[in-house]
């Protein structure tokens, strides 16, 4: 973390008032438990699957954007780990896949 608050300091950004990544995986469970209690009062039997594939792409996609090869690359895990899981599920038991928030986003 030291190395990325360095670099951001080098580009100008301000750091102050950044969570830490405890605060973003708090947050991140918070609305996916929001998110998910909505899906099942509406009957998405699927959400955590379409929410997997939809993480995965934004990971894998938002990777082009980053200089910082390290960064990129720990971004690029998250995205092939849920690409992974989600190829292993049954299709006939897709509304049993469960997205591993923790996992996830563990800083």
């Amino acid at each position: 973390m030291a190395e990325q608050d360095d670099s951001l300091r080098e580009s100008g950004i301000s750091i102050q008032g950044l969570p830490d990544a405890g605060q973003l995986r708090d947050l991140s469970c918070s609305f996916y438990d929001f998110s998910a209690a909505y899906a099942d009062k509406v009957g998405d039997k699927t959400f955590d699957l379409r929410l997997a594939l939809g993480l995965a792409r934004s990971f894998a996609t938002s990777t082009r954007f980053i200089v910082d090869e390290r960064l990129a690359g720990a971004m690029w895990l998250p995205a092939r780990y849920l690409i992974e899981k989600v190829l292993i599920t049954d299709p006939k038991k897709a509304q049993h896949f469960r997205l591993p928030v923790k996992e996830v986003f563990v800083g």
